[in-house]
């Protein structure tokens, strides 16, 4: 897979998502690090990229570091209302960090997430 990405990169240097794949692959190798060095510089050039902020949360919550996933994610709050991931690493954060209250809300938005999508009876 790696080779794939540096060949893809070779062709597309800014390519989005071949460049959130090669820091997936540093952070499922366990070098959260580079991932977070990786994922940075993708925030760099694509600031607004919400997959992207979610993976730098999840590598932060991996390096056990909850007050910088929670400052990294809390301006997309209001898009936690439309995305369920966002959601539910607010509300494992939020906990993890002591503000219950704030967990509860974030919980509270993955329980309507989950009755909306519900087929008809």
């Amino acid at each position: 897979a790696e080779k794939r990405v540096e060949w893809c990169l070779l062709r597309r240097p800014n390519f989005l998502p071949i460049l959130r794949i090669r820091a997936e692959i540093f952070r499922d190798r366990g070098d959260s690090n580079r991932a977070l060095t990786e994922i940075r510089t993708v925030l760099k050039t694509h600031p607004d990229d919400v997959d992207a902020r979610i993976l730098e949360a999840e590598i932060l919550m991996y390096q056990r570091n909850f007050e910088a996933a929670y400052r990294c994610l809390s301006p997309l709050s209001e898009v936690a209302r439309r995305n369920h991931r966002i959601a539910a690493l607010m509300a494992q954060i939020c906990q993890l960090i002591g503000k219950p209250t704030e967990a509860t809300e974030y919980r509270a938005i993955l329980d309507s997430h989950k009755q909306t999508k519900r087929p008809n009876q």
